[in-house]
């Protein structure tokens, strides 16, 4: 902070700056809290010799601190430069920079407030022709006018007029013991009546505030394809419940500086980017570096800032861990009989399951009873699957995923279709039109049984794990580009030099193929590693001209709301004829190589992601 205490004659000279055309001195600048540099755009005109309509932004010019230093010229670039003197509208003559160079110890930012007291004395410094040191000029403030600037005005007969030279440079407000506004203008027609005009302090916050913006833009825009996610759980944690989340950059740092500091320790967008500094939510340390270098220049102390955000940090990740969903996981072996062994694994959060020992994972006993036997067909599936249901209900699940890992011969079902209890032994399910269906209530995917042979995991787990990360990591508007269309393409070497790239995270399928080519299809899926798919099942549906369309509307979220998605689609289908919503038709695998039942064998080849 600046200290203008010192002189009455003297306030905030170390935030003070020349701007040079050449070895000539045209204007004056301040140093301001928050890190930037303001001055008059006609200043910044004059030092670039900037001809009619032509802008300065991205250009540089030399500046120094001549009460800190009178020889040290450093770089300046212009981030914001607004000149306008349009007859009906008010004046804007105002310019930002960004210094590029360390500056020197001395120099204070100065403190700027948003209002002023009518006739309180002002002080100000220039630096007009021949006094390239520096020259005061004091008065008092008088009215804001219709343009949007303050006049001010010294009546005593002794003392220098604003001049050129002076314009840039901050008015001090002695009642205020602040920056109350910049010399932007003088009085040319009566120069003996020693009238200047200032820009208000309300101008000059709201400057400050698209400079933070626009600084803030251009770190976060350089790491916006790592930061996606970040960004937005940032921007949640930071805004009040209940407010939208915009899809630009811009939108949210507006929003963020909107945000009313009340009780909290700091303000929101300092907040925001606390958060953004912090390993778990931005992997790049120069990044992380440069951010908190930015939210320095607005808060003294920045540590205290970054514990109080890795303490909202952590409590966001407790509450979502006790909201994690939890999932069943159902898993037929692969083998050649028609019964089939099965077993069914409950895993509460998903995070705290490790595949080696199974720890964080409960066995569901239904296989075992009546009249499976830890055997299953593919006629007795679904009422297995309603048993299984039954009993995991029991345990509280939250939010229950159900994943129904299967053989290639039996993937091509319509399980999500399968009744989740039979209605009839219930007197109140009796009065439904027909069956709860299992994709209504639930989440509900298949995976593939094969993928899980120890001789195919030392083949395929590496792009397996790689395309899963991949998915994980994908924003919204890249998930539908980054599912593989698939139609017209036969399984076979085609489509596996369609999803061999680590970019082809998916398939999906509009178009049906015949019966026998799905287990081929499904083989594809474990040969290029890839772990999710969508596909139709009805001939009918698929040749409507808006089923490609459906799919990819469908797979417009991220990954982890995809389940979702999907069951909400299901549901919506139940009121629209079959041939008219693709929710009836939908199959969906997603096959998560971290959710595995335990295995000795299976943790060997398949480490912890």
């Amino acid at each position: 902070m600046a200290d203008f205490s010192v002189k009455p004659n003297t306030p905030g000279k170390s935030a003070i700056a020349r701007i040079y055309k050449g070895n000539t001195v045209v204007g004056a600048g301040f140093w301001m809290e928050g890190g930037y540099l303001l001055t008059c755009a006609h200043v910044i005109r004059d030092a670039l010799a900037l001809k009619a309509g032509e802008s300065a932004l991205g250009q540089t010019v030399k500046i120094n601190f001549p009460f800190v230093s009178l020889s040290q010229k450093l770089t300046a670039e212009v981030l914001l430069y607004r000149y306008d003197k349009g007859e009906e509208t008010p004046d804007d003559d105002i310019a930002g920079l960004q210094v590029l160079e360390p500056l020197p110890a001395a120099v204070c930012q100065a403190r700027v407030v948003g209002s002023y007291q009518f006739r309180n004395p002002y002080q100000v410094l220039g630096f007009p022709k021949g006094h390239a040191k520096g020259i005061g000029s004091y008065g008092q403030l008088l009215e804001e006018l219709p343009n949007g600037l303050v006049q001010m005005e010294d009546t005593k007969a002794e003392g220098i007029a604003i001049l050129p030279g002076f314009s840039g440079t901050p008015v001090w407000d002695e009642a205020a013991g602040a920056v109350v506004g910049m010399v932007v203008a003088r009085e040319k027609d009566q120069p003996a009546a020693k009238i200047g005009f200032m820009v208000t302090g309300r101008q000059l916050l709201a400057v400050r505030r698209e400079l933070e913006s626009l600084g803030l833009m251009a770190l976060l825009t350089e790491g916006a394809e790592t930061l996606a996610d970040g960004i937005k759980l940032a921007y949640r944690l930071c805004c009040p419940q209940g407010w939208e989340m915009p899809e630009s950059l811009e939108s949210k740092l507006a929003n963020l500086q909107d945000v009313k500091r009340g009780d909290r320790p700091f303000e929101a967008i300092d907040q925001f980017v606390g958060l953004l500094s912090l390993p778990d939510l931005n992997p790049n340390v120069d990044l992380r570096e440069r951010l908190q270098s930015w939210v320095q220049q607005r808060v003294e102390d920045v540590q205290p800032l970054l514990d109080q955000a890795q303490r909202l940090l952590n409590q966001h990740q407790a509450a979502q861990a006790i909201d994690a969903p939890s999932h069943l996981l159902i898993y037929v072996k692969d083998e050649s009989t028609e019964a089939r062994s099965v077993s069914a694994l409950f895993v509460r959060d998903a995070s705290q399951y490790t595949i080696s020992s199974g720890m964080g994972a409960e066995p569901v006993r239904a296989p075992g009873q009546d009249p499976f036997h830890e055997k299953v067909t593919l006629a007795t599936l679904p009422a297995l699957v309603q048993t299984c249901v039954a009993e995991v209900l029991n345990k509280s699940p939250q939010r229950l995923m159900l994943h129904l890992i299967l053989p290639l011969a039996w993937l091509h079902q319509a399980c999500d279709r399968w009744p989740l209890a039979d209605c009839s032994s219930s007197e109140v399910l009796a009065l439904l039109d027909d069956e709860i269906r299992i994709g209504e209530r639930f989440c509900c995917a298949v995976r593939i049984t094969e993928r899980l042979n120890p001789d195919i995991l030392k083949l395929f787990r590496e792009p397996w794990q790689d395309k899963w990360q991949q998915l994980e990591s994908l924003k919204s508007s890249d998930i539908c580009t980054a599912f593989v269309p698939g139609d017209g393409v036969a399984p076979g070497p085609e489509l596996r030099a369609k999803l061999n790239p680590l970019t082809s995270v998916g398939l999906k399928l509009s178009t049906v193929h015949e019966e026998s080519q799905y287990p081929k299809l499904f083989a594809t899926l474990i040969a290029t590693g890839t772990p999710a798919a969508l596909w139709l099942r009805s001939d009918q549906f698929a040749a409507t001209v808006s089923a490609a369309t459906d799919l990819d509307r469908v797979l417009n979220c991220r990954i982890s709301t995809l389940p979702e998605a999907i069951k909400q689609c299901r549901s919506a289908a139940l009121a629209v004829a079959e041939d008219a919503h693709i929710g009836h038709h939908l199959s969906f695998l997603l096959d998560d190589p971290n959710l595995v039942p335990p295995s000795t064998q299976l943790s060997l080849a398949m480490p912890q992601l």
